[in-house]
């Protein structure tokens, strides 16, 4: 059965990815060569520790930010995110950053004005709220269905319990210890975390404000897996949801080149 429920995520994952590719005017060629690097990246980066690990909730992850990837991208209202927050967070609690995302993206100043003042403040609001919202299902959750109680500050990722020392310890020493399971020492985890950190970045100025702030998301989510997704293991299943956003990032000026040199 789980076989089963394995491979039709993956056929979902596949068949969503390429069909929002598309819907994103993203030309049939450009978008099935992202299909194919999507499964090369789903191959190279299945989990390599010695738990093997990769379940239910990390392939309705990448749906989910998928899903997310594209409203941000094609500019959908506030009223798209919100049943998507709402059905992602009872999956894992990473549907925070879709909450962060909302706050972030209204608090952008252009010319010294903000623009469409009250669409901005109801935007800031929802994603406040959602947070809030997020917090507090969480917390509910992990009271009554997990064993693992976080004492008073320590923070939670996943069903990892880490104290505030433990995260600094993994991200300032652990990521850099060549003789562990170390993610800047190894290719191609590392690699891929610091090259296409620097690739997005590359192309922030150069891409429109929702990339822009897609951008800083996925920024985000490569600073929580450096410091929450090294405790125990290199978990390289937390990298999944990265690249469904890295590729609607990068399919923006991608695209603009094309057209570009189509013009000319």
């Amino acid at each position: 059965p789980y076989t089963t429920l394995f491979r039709s995520g993956i056929f979902l994952n596949n068949y969503v990815f390429y069909y929002l590719m598309r819907k994103s005017a993203v030309p049939v060629a450009a978008s099935f060569a992202w299909l194919v690097a999507f499964n090369l990246f789903f191959i190279i980066y299945q989990d390599k520790t010695s738990h093997g690990c990769f379940y239910t909730w990390d392939m309705l992850c990448i749906l989910f930010f998928s899903i997310f990837a594209y409203f941000v991208v094609t500019e959908k209202p506030v009223a798209w995110f919100i049943p998507l927050f709402l059905i992602a967070v009872t999956n894992r609690e990473d549907a925070a950053f879709i909450a962060l995302y909302l706050i972030l993206s209204s608090v952008v100043i252009t010319g010294f004005h903000y623009r469409n003042w009250m669409v901005l403040k109801l935007r800031l609001l929802t994603g406040i709220v959602l947070m809030a919202v997020g917090f507090l299902f969480t917390t509910w959750a992990r009271n009554h269905f997990t064993t693992d109680r976080p004492p008073i500050g320590n923070v939670t990722y996943g069903n990892t319990v880490i104290s505030v020392k433990t995260a600094l310890h993994n991200l300032f020493i652990k990521n850099f210890d060549g003789e562990r399971d170390s993610f800047f020492f190894k290719i191609p985890d590392g690699f891929w975390l610091i090259a296409s950190s620097f690739c997005v970045l590359y192309f922030f100025r150069s891409v429109n404000r929702p990339r822009q702030h897609l951008i800083m998301i996925y920024l985000m989510l490569v600073a929580s897996i450096v410091v929450f997704g090294n405790h125990l293991e290199n978990e390289t299943r937390l990298y999944m949801p990265l690249f469904p956003i890295f590729a609607f990032i990068m399919a923006g000026p991608l695209l603009a080149k094309s057209l570009k040199g189509q013009s000319t």
